[in-house]
């Protein structure tokens, strides 16, 4: 730390300083994979044993007031879609002075329209477009050879399965909720397509869970069973994956 910061001459800040966490929920619940909740325990614990540093949480986003008393916003989630607002009060707190640290994909939104607003709110470079860089480049195909694969094996699956598909529907179904739930993801080629799969949670679930956050704060450490359906957390939560 000395290397890249200099000598460490005081054991506190030179003044107090007021830390706001910002956590979310974890979609996929899987314990070591972004844990949100637990990193965010751990990370406040550690940061309360600081001298003159005062730390408070934040579930989704901060609200005027959380704003207005903190020096520094430490912000680990996926941040839900903000309102016009709420781009508006992070611009505020930035240009009065605030500090802000975006950890993980909190400083990454889509679609692209509000990902540029976000980087406006945090002086971030922005260019929407195919980016040269990453992991898998154009000109490397890793799924060329398993297409026809991928097909005959979907097929034959697929009907091997079908008796249990339409049960696991009648059952999603009896719930009176809509079967299927559909999601933008990123596939070869960098091009965007609808992943679908059996809706394993409520239709209102993320207003749910706030509304739980906000009366049991300790619901998103002890599970969030009341806002899945019998099915999730029977089966499909048990054998599906994200």
């Amino acid at each position: 730390m000395e290397e890249i910061i200099g000598p460490l001459d005081s054991q506190k800040p030179s003044q107090d300083l007021n830390i706001l966490w910002v956590y979310g929920y974890d979609e996929h619940h899987i314990a070591g994979a972004h844990d949100y909740v637990k990193v965010k325990d751990l990370m406040m614990g550690l940061l309360s044993g600081v001298p003159e540093v005062t730390v408070d949480e934040a579930f989704g986003f901060p609200n005027d007031e959380q704003f207005e008393k903190a020096d520094l916003v430490v912000m680990y989630l996926h941040l839900p879609q903000l309102k016009k607002s709420q781009f508006a009060s992070l611009k505020n707190f930035i240009a009065n002075g605030g500090g802000v640290v975006c950890l993980h994909e909190t400083a990454i939104m889509r679609p692209a329209s509000k990902g540029k607003m976000l980087s406006e709110c945090l002086g971030s470079a922005w260019n929407e477009g195919t980016s040269t860089w990453g992991a898998i480049f154009d000109e490397i195909n890793i799924y060329g050879g398993t297409r026809l694969f991928d097909f005959v094996g979907a097929v034959v699956i697929g009907a091997l399965a079908l008796p249990l598909i339409v049960v696991i529907a009648a059952a999603i179904r009896a719930t009176e909720l809509p079967v299927v739930f559909s999601r933008s993801r990123i596939g070869s080629g960098r091009r965007s397509f609808k992943r679908h799969k059996f809706r394993t949670m409520i239709s209102d679930s993320e207003r749910v869970l706030h509304e739980l956050v906000r009366s049991e704060p300790e619901v998103l450490r002890e599970g969030t069973e009341k806002t899945y359906r019998w099915i999730e957390a029977e089966f499909l939560g048990k054998y599906s994956s994200g």
